[in-house]
């Protein structure tokens, strides 16, 4: 955003005086924006967060950490354990699935999810709750994920690979795709990512592999 924000200030200033001029931005500056609590980390307890792989840091005063991607029977599920209104929803529609399929709850079965807490919670804690969940979704398709999550109101989502993306419902559904003349018939491209007033702008043509636009351009 402080790039955008600097080209357009260059661009403004361009047409004003007719004159370019060289955009500098600080990348450490900029992706302060994009660690979220990791500053506030290091400004109040002096400790610096780490990547965790699969895992979330920072959402415990005890150090724990919670699981974000799950493995289930055809790929992966993004969630995570979480509080408040919307954590108080999401788990105890969980528990409710998991009991309805006859899955064993451990301890989930006696959280009072109005007040449970993460940000207090030890390891022991969370991995004595992941535990189960983790059997329940490893036997769920991605597919069935999405489709009672959503039903239930709950938060968390699959994890989509190029595959998912090209048979994604929802897009089909807005459009989004364009087929356009290729050296054997038809090609699928994605559309324009904006929508201005209803309309989808089309595709004039598709993107050249051989850098031919590129030297067209040259030559005009």
């Amino acid at each position: 955003s402080q790039a955008a924000v600097g080209a357009l200030m260059a661009l403004a200033a361009r047409w004003r005086t007719g004159r370019g001029q060289r955009v500098v931005v600080s990348a450490q500056s900029a992706v302060i924006t994009a660690l979220s609590h990791a500053p506030t980390f290091v400004d109040m307890l002096g400790i610096t967060p780490t990547r965790a792989g699969a895992y979330m840091t920072g959402r415990s005063v005890t150090g724990a950490k919670y699981r974000v991607f799950w493995p289930c029977r055809d790929g992966y599920i993004n969630f995570i354990v979480y509080g408040g209104a919307a954590g108080r929803r999401t788990n105890e529609q969980l528990v409710a699935w998991m009991r309805e399929r006859g899955f064993d709850l451990g301890p989930l079965g006696d959280i009072d999810w109005a007040r449970f807490t993460p940000t207090r919670a030890s390891q022991a804690e969370v991995d004595s709750m992941e535990l189960p969940i983790g059997r329940f979704i490893g036997s769920l398709t991605k597919r069935e994920f999405l489709e009672e999550a959503h039903r239930r109101e709950m938060l968390g989502y699959p994890v989509s690979n190029t595959a998912d993306i090209a048979a994604d419902p929802q897009l089909e559904a807005r459009g989004f795709w364009q087929d356009l003349p290729g050296p054997d018939g038809t090609e699928r491209h994605c559309g324009c990512f904006v929508v201005v007033d209803g309309v989808r702008p089309p595709l004039v043509r598709p993107a050249d592999d051989t850098g031919k636009i590129r030297r067209q351009a040259r030559e005009t």
